[in-house]
């Protein structure tokens, strides 16, 4: 009976030492996987996790880093499709394509926007996040010139309406767009209240809060603003 307490006994032991040893050679490929990950080995940081795993499917560790790398491949392919968006932004501006560009920056962002700062990728995402929203500074500055130089060629055509719709796509609206954005807002609002002049008032309320609406968007800082105070209130005595 003592005889076959210490074969158990040793039975037991070798046991433990056998999943001791299974287990602690899962976590070494496991920790390996991971140095793999880090130095962008993907491959091999697979195949030693997936080995890991076949030891001791348990083995935390392994199952982290094998979350890790299908979040690597998922956050490389996403960097892939944000550099293929700003190079084609890249290739409108050169064209001056420049709204199709902007939308293909915004597009980049917003995928970029998807790798957080504890991802690997993250340092790699963020430089060419700093890449595209440079790019979109400057398209901001090239597309305002270019709708302010398009709403003064309308406007000297005579398309007012025109005109500002085009100065209201400008983000950043500096004093020379606030000054020729009410300009036009007020010479609309002006030939509108002339009209309603002329008929004595007797128009629909809909025509005197157009000519009001237009008045309305003229600048408090503009030479036109005083006058346009004036007229407004004179639309708003006929307006039931």
């Amino acid at each position: 009976m003592k005889n076959v307490l210490i074969s158990l006994s040793i039975i037991i032991a070798f046991i433990f030492l056998a999943i001791y040893l299974l287990t602690d050679e899962s976590y070494k490929l496991a920790k390996k996987a991971e140095e793999m990950l880090k130095a962008g080995d993907v491959e091999q940081a697979e195949k030693l996790t997936s080995k890991a795993l076949e030891i001791n499917r348990y083995n935390r560790k392994a199952i982290l880093v094998d979350t890790k790398i299908k979040r690597y491949i998922k956050n490389k392919e996403i960097i892939r499709k944000a550099k293929i968006k700003y190079e084609e932004a890249l290739d409108n501006l050169e064209k001056g394509n420049f709204k199709d560009a902007q939308v293909k920056l915004i597009e980049a962002i917003d995928l970029l926007n998807k790798i957080n700062d504890k991802d690997l990728l993250y340092e790699e995402a963020n430089k060419l996040m700093d890449k595209i929203v440079e790019e979109i500074q400057n398209l901001t500055d090239r597309l305002g010139e270019y709708y302010y130089n398009n709403a003064l060629k309308a406007y000297k055509e005579g398309d007012l309406i025109g005109a500002y719709e085009l100065l209201e796509l400008i983000e950043v609206k500096d004093k020379k767009i606030l000054d020729l954005k009410s300009k036009i807002a007020f010479e609309i609002g002006e030939k509108r209240y002339n009209k309603i002049l002329e008929s004595d008032f007797q128009v629909s309320e809909y025509e005197l809060k157009d000519a009001l609406y237009w008045f309305r968007n003229v600048d408090r800082y503009s030479n036109y603003y005083d006058k346009s105070r004036e007229y407004i209130k004179t639309l708003n005595e006929h307006i039931k």
